[in-house]
């Protein structure tokens, strides 16, 4: 059953792109629903994503060691809140699942098109992340909102916070801490320089003793490896190119494009990287979706009318055609996420 709900809530956003496609008076009402809809979805899930198993042994040692403090303290509260009222991981998921519904629902508001922009987060975002890596996946909502006010109101205070705030969860997420520098306008020698300065901070942020236990799981074991992660990877370059075609134009939105320019350069560097640490790098690039959905918006903003519907049906193929190769020749779709079920689901049918 769960298996046909993804495919009908892929269906249903394509549709609502159709019947109200600008942030109308209309989309804004019924956005609210649609993220109820999601978090029934998302935070009612049961046995769902590749670490369901390594989520309840960390349930279980909260329960048994309430004070043993753990590193991503906000989803340790929440465990330990579970724990004392005697709910389960199912309450967990949920408050978590309420975090990403109220950030996604407060950043796809500052959208020109937003359920263009859910569409495209909807299968591996929404599905692959915050149904696979809870953690993670409040950080990258939290994280979401964040870039919006920096990159649309330029608010570098409001993305520190937020990454701050992500941190939380997964630390993981301050690894976008850097970004904060490009707050500021610079000419474009003095942005490559910056962005030198900044990849250096960022290397060294990384393999500081911080993520130590992130680098130890993913790097020094060689064990561990993210198939796909180069072509995941590259999935982000799309957006890259196209922002590199239509820069002059953007630049006329009035956006943070020093910001823009420098998250370009990133995902090129992580890309390459990927080739050599498949599974570092794939983590860190799901934080990239915050910079392809900026993008995906200001192409949508600088063509009108028939170019429009063309831009959805290309997208709507192109997200129907990834999530079908992913839900049907993925090992990890096919045993981790089909296999799963919905609580909310069950109970209805």
């Amino acid at each position: 059953m769960l298996g046909v709900a993804y495919w009908l809530f892929l269906l249903f956003i394509i549709f609502l792109n159709f019947i109200s496609f600008r942030n109308s008076i209309y989309s804004k009402t019924i956005l609210p629903f649609i993220m109820i809809l999601l978090w029934l979805f998302i935070g009612f899930r049961y046995e769902v994503g590749g670490d369901w198993a390594g989520y309840i042994d960390v349930f279980n040692q909260i329960n048994s060691y309430p004070f043993v403090l753990g590193r991503d303290f906000g989803y340790y509260v929440l465990n330990i809140l579970a724990a004392k009222f005697g709910f389960g991981i199912v309450f967990v998921n949920a408050m978590c699942a309420s975090i990403v519904c109220l950030f996604l629902y407060l950043s796809l508001r500052k959208l020109s098109y937003p359920f263009a922009s859910l569409l495209y987060l909807f299968p591996f975002a929404i599905v692959v992340i915050v149904m696979g890596f809870t953690r993670q996946g409040a950080a990258l909502s939290i994280l979401l909102f964040g870039f919006m006010l920096f990159a649309y109101e330029k608010r570098y205070l409001a993305f520190l916070a937020c990454v701050l705030l992500g941190s939380l969860f997964h630390t993981s997420v301050l690894l976008m801490l850097p970004l904060v520098a490009f707050g500021f306008k610079f000419k474009l020698k003095y942005t490559l320089i910056l962005c030198a300065v900044v990849g250096l901070a960022f290397i060294s942020l990384y393999f500081y003793g911080v993520f130590d236990k992130f680098i130890g799981s993913y790097i020094i074991k060689d064990h561990y490896h993210s198939k796909g992660a180069i072509f995941r990877a590259g999935l982000h370059l799309l957006p890259v190119f196209i922002y590199i075609f239509y820069r002059k134009q953007i630049i006329k939105f009035d956006l943070n494009f020093i910001l823009l320019d420098a998250m370009s350069i990133c995902i090129a560097v992580l890309f390459i990287l990927s080739f050599y640490l498949s599974t570092p790098v794939d983590r860190i690039m799901y934080y990239f979706y915050i910079y392809d959905i900026v993008i995906l918006d200001c192409l949508l903003r600088l063509n009108d009318g028939f170019k429009q519907k063309i831009i959805l049906f290309l997208l709507s193929g192109y997200n129907i055609l990834l999530f079908g190769i992913w839900y049907f020749y993925s090992y990890y779709a096919i045993n981790f996420w089909r296999t799963g079920s919905n609580l909310i689901l069950e109970y209805v049918f």
